[in-house]
């Protein structure tokens, strides 16, 4: 999308829409770059700002975690310690 705002403001917003995106995953990393620039008539310099973002859906329902409406499971170690009886209680996935 590219389009202009030909009013002088300063404090406002603006809306994208992005029909049918590519949604961000660990499996599918989809970024979108965005930059926005100003040009006000009374500086002398351009304000810019570009980046890389993300869409995702993120829900919890019970116990399980959603991501883009697909069930999304954690990968990693949690050790947990436990002084009174010198032991690790090891969870893996």
């Amino acid at each position: 999308y590219e389009g202009n705002i030909s009013e002088s403001i300063v404090n406002g917003g603006f809306t994208i829409t992005i029909y049918e995106p590519n949604l961000w995953s660990p499996d599918s990393p989809n970024l979108y770059y965005i930059k926005i620039f100003s040009n006000l008539p009374e500086s002398k310099d351009e304000l810019q700002y570009e980046s890389y973002f993300g869409i995702r859906q993120i829900e919890v329902s019970g116990i399980y975690v959603y991501l883009n409406k697909k069930r999304f499971y954690f990968k990693g170690i949690c050790i947990k310690t436990t002084l009174k009886h010198f032991f690790y209680n090891r969870t893996y996935y």
